[in-house]
């Protein structure tokens, strides 16, 4: 679906970067994406934490919540998106709103994902999109 947007490097291992401002999503998303292979995988309780790393530490993909209390996914994809355009970014939401999912799409990301909708298959597939393995 994505292998043609950009042309990343298939044999390095990816940064991956999870932000959820809810402490059980993040270890649950961790343990999944660890779990298909990714070896080096970050997490942020919100996304200026996330932001403020992201010169230092250069991800490669970005898995962010929309819903937090600080900053929303929207507003965290066009910050992100502006400074650092070739950085994957991918939403998990809870809501199940076209809107808001059309919104981050044109903003930049590659995918919305609902969560408890298939989400750890999504995640792989974005995953597999850009890696062969992380």
């Amino acid at each position: 679906m994505f292998e043609n947007l950009f042309n990343y490097d298939k044999s390095k291992a990816y940064k991956i970067f999870l932000v959820d401002d809810d402490y059980f999503s993040l270890t649950f998303y961790k343990h999944h994406v660890k779990k298909i292979g990714c070896s080096y995988v970050k997490t942020f309780s919100n996304g200026q934490e996330c932001i403020n790393t992201i010169e230092e530490e250069q991800p490669d993909i970005i898995f962010c919540d929309y819903e937090m209390e600080e900053m929303n996914g929207l507003e965290f994809i066009k910050i992100v998106k502006d400074k650092y355009p070739n950085i994957i970014i991918a939403i998990l939401s809870g809501h199940d709103n076209i809107y808001i999912a059309a919104d981050s799409i044109k903003s930049g990301a590659v995918e919305y994902i609902m969560k408890g909708n298939k989400d750890i298959e999504k995640i792989r597939k974005v995953l597999t999109a850009y890696t062969t393995a992380c």
